[in-house]
């Protein structure tokens, strides 16, 4: 058995088995599944047995569609280009079949930044949908006659509902961040069908909320929901009207749309509603998704998938809030006794209990939970349990027991296993902060020389080993080491996973070589695959993990170097909605920040951040890098207004909670220990309760010592020592708090 072995998924719900009755059908899915693997060998074999068969119009277009899509996956825009246009033609007078070409066209020009072309391609499509309706009624009423004369008639395809067409068409606009375009086709929605549309007033909602019209998003929003009469084409409205809500100052829901989920959350779509609901409430600490949780919980319900959910936030709430160890046991033994758990599920709750229990010193009783797990899960599901126990008796401070614990799911597991090697990983990182380097060294080694383990897994294994070697001062392991890596280099052709080596080789002693060596590849390879990138998600993402490791390095002026030698239109280009796109924005930001060049950055900022197609999560990256900026330059008042629209925006994103840390600093400052406090719990709920970066390990360590010092009246009394963290975290959390209060 080895390191990479996988195991069959456990599902709470039965896979959606397919719908398709056809062959043609189940081609064509298949075909595009291989299209979206980037598979485009296979694709196109299976659509080409069915292009010389295919007589119907509308086969016909599926398949060229499919092949236009193959094209642009692969940055061959001319010739998807020639496929859509083939297909326009082979369905240009079928009734329905002519819409699918005209939508991947409109993709296409978006995608290379064609917003003009793509507009008036969209604008035509939706012409096109109201001439064929017109037709339609107006055939419709011939029929009708020869139906009262003959009894039977034959009639056309019944076309596409203009408004449907120009919905659909708004949302891809919006998605694309063409706000003004979006609104066009969805307010044509509400000319032609005053009536319906309820997708399209929701649309309506969502521009006018990234446009901070919350009076605008909060009626559309609540018009959708109430028009679509509540059915699932709506839950998506639920989220928006909140988020409106809360920007006019109002908590809570409507009273139509509350009264309604009262007396449907036990209906499917109910509870969806219910669960957008407590999310959306309890981003803005509304009191009100925990009265909607505890109610629905206390009537027996019979969906456990809900059920679960919503008793994870609750234990969630409990820990972050500093509930008594008995209020956390017993939701978190509620939640342990919900049937059909999965494996993650059951841990987390035994996690929960054994940390309220042995955090008010009582005996915790493992055997008895591991032995549950082993029933349901078997013995991988047994190690796996024993390994999270295993790290709640090391964080309380068990070292002997948590090691124990390890050491016999370590020896227990098949060697070079999957949790074989998680076992002995984490067994090394213990040895070295026992003060034993040595042995995580020859730990490390042993991971590295398994021949089962794969090639990322065995590389950052051989470069832990170097560097523990280098500690404990072992010349004999370090030779064991470094011919791995200098044999590796040559082996190795994925940038990403270079440019990760030699972030890790540069703390190694003795290492400056091997570091410029896998430094100098990755760059290579990443710069080739940039300029290669035919697809703007794909260019953002590898530009934020290339700036992302220049960052680590210093360079910040190769960050800038590849920023400006974008023009105007390449930047128009790769703007995407994901986060990798935002956080390579922050990045660029950062380092004109770190040059002293601020109006380079403060531009960047003013630019995205002040546009309304820029995401929710743009907002609270750039936010906080512009926020913080501002407060680096002792504009406090700037900084401070720029963090309140992070949290108008993203309540809950891990970045919003740089922005709870000032309020909190403030309000401490104007002598509001309690208010303080419930900024300090914001943060807390930003970032969860598992957080791994160091970031975010000092903004958890700084909220819990603001929490305790807002108890005493002051943050200067800050001598009470603080859990779960190291004593260089706590110490760099307080100096960091006192230094930021002085800036205040």
């Amino acid at each position: 058995m080895g390191i990479q072995d996988t195991y069959k998924s456990w599902r709470k719900r039965e896979a959606d088995s397919s719908p398709d009755k056809e062959e043609f059908s189940r081609n064509l899915r298949r075909a595009h599944d291989l299209i979206l693997r980037r598979k485009y060998a296979d694709a196109l074999g299976r659509l080409d047995q069915h292009t010389e068969n295919a007589h119907n119009p509308a086969s016909k277009a599926k398949i060229l569609g499919l092949i236009g899509d193959s094209l642009v996956k692969r940055g061959k825009r001319d010739e998807a280009i020639a496929a859509y246009e083939r297909a326009e033609i082979v369905t240009s007078k079928h009734s329905r079949a002519w819409l699918r070409p005209v939508i991947a066209r409109v993709k296409l020009q978006l995608l290379h930044g064609a917003f003009d072309d793509a507009f008036e391609t969209a604008r035509r499509g939706v012409a096109r949908s109201l001439k064929e309706e017109r037709n339609f009624r107006t055939l419709k009423r011939k029929l009708e006659k020869q139906i009262a004369e003959r009894g039977e008639v034959v009639i056309m395809s019944r076309p596409h509902r203009s408004s449907v067409v120009a919905t659909r068409f708004g949302h891809l606009f919006l998605r694309s961040g063409e706000l003004e375009a979006a609104n066009f086709f969805f307010e044509k929605v509400i000319q032609v069908n005053p009536r319906g549309g309820c997708r399209a007033r929701l649309g309506l909602a969502e521009i006018a909320l990234r446009s901070q019209d919350y009076q605008r998003a909060h009626y559309w929003a609540k018009d959708g929901i109430i028009n679509g009469k509540f059915q699932a084409k709506t839950l998506s409205g639920w989220p928006i009207l909140i988020a409106a809500r809360r920007g006019e100052g109002k908590s809570g829901l409507p009273l139509p749309v509350l009264k309604w989920l009262r007396g449907h959350w036990d209906s499917g779509v109910g509870q969806r509603a219910l669960q957008h609901t407590v999310e959306e409430l309890r981003k803005n600490e509304d009191p009100l998704w925990h009265k909607l949780a505890w109610r629905w919980l206390q009537a027996e319900p019979e969906n456990a998938v809900l059920q679960c959910h919503l008793y994870k936030l609750l234990l969630s709430d409990a820990k972050i809030r500093g509930a008594d160890a008995s209020d956390i046991r017993k939701i978190a033994t509620s939640f342990w006794e919900t049937d059909n758990l999965s494996l993650r599920e059951q841990i987390s709750a035994m996690r929960a209990i054994a940390k309220s229990q042995l955090g008010s010193g009582a005996i915790f009783d493992d055997a008895a939970f591991v032995s549950r797990i082993r029933n349901d899960f078997g013995v991988r599901g047994q190690d796996r349990a024993r390994q999270a126990l295993a790290a709640v008796y090391w964080e309380f401070d068990q070292e002997s027991r948590a090691v124990e614990i390890l050491t016999t799911v370590a020896e227990s597991a098949p060697t070079g296993s999957k949790r074989w090697g998680q076992a002995n990983w984490r067994l090394a990182q213990w040895k070295y902060q026992l003060g034993d380097a040595g042995a995580s060294s020859e730990i490390f080694l042993s991971i590295a020389e398994q021949k089962t383990t794969p090639e990322r897994i065995r590389n950052f294994a051989l470069v832990d080993a170097l560097r523990m070697a280098g500690v404990a001062g072992r010349d004999d392991l370090t030779l064991r080491a470094k011919p791995f890596l200098q044999a590796a280099l040559a082996m190795i052709n994925d940038p990403e996973l270079l440019l990760d080596m030699s972030r890790q080789l540069g703390s190694a002693p003795d290492c400056h070589q091997l570091f410029e060596a896998y430094r100098a590849k990755g760059e290579q390879g990443i710069t080739r695959a940039i300029e290669a990138a035919t697809e703007p998600s794909l260019a953002a993402t590898l530009l934020f993990k290339y700036a992302r490791r220049q960052n680590d390095w210093g360079d910040f002026d190769g960050t800038i170097r590849v920023w400006e030698t974008m023009d105007a239109q390449r930047r128009a280009w790769i703007w995407s909605p994901q986060e990798e796109y935002w956080e390579y924005l922050a990045y660029v930001m950062r380092a004109y920040t770190w040059r002293k060049l601020p109006a380079e950055a403060e531009s960047i900022a003013t630019e995205y951040v002040n546009d309304p197609a820029t995401t929710a999560d743009g907002v609270a990256i750039l936010g906080n890098s512009y926020a913080s900026l501002l407060i680096y330059q002792d504009r406090m008042q700037e900084g401070l207004t720029v963090f309140k629209r992070v949290v108008d925006e993203a309540p809950q994103h891990p970045y919003a909670a740089y922005a709870y840390y000032w309020f909190a600093l403030r309000s401490a400052q104007e002598n509001q220990p309690e208010r303080a406090s419930t900024y300090a719990m914001q943060i807390e709920k930003c970032l969860g309760d598992r957080s791994k970066l160091g970031w975010q390990l000092e903004l958890r360590c700084q909220a819990q010592l603001i929490r305790r010092a807002a108890e005493r009246g002051s943050l200067a009394k800050m001598g009470e020592p603080v859990t779960g963290f190291e004593d260089e975290t706590v110490s760099r959390a307080e100096r960091s708090i006192l230094r930021d209060l002085a800036k205040l």
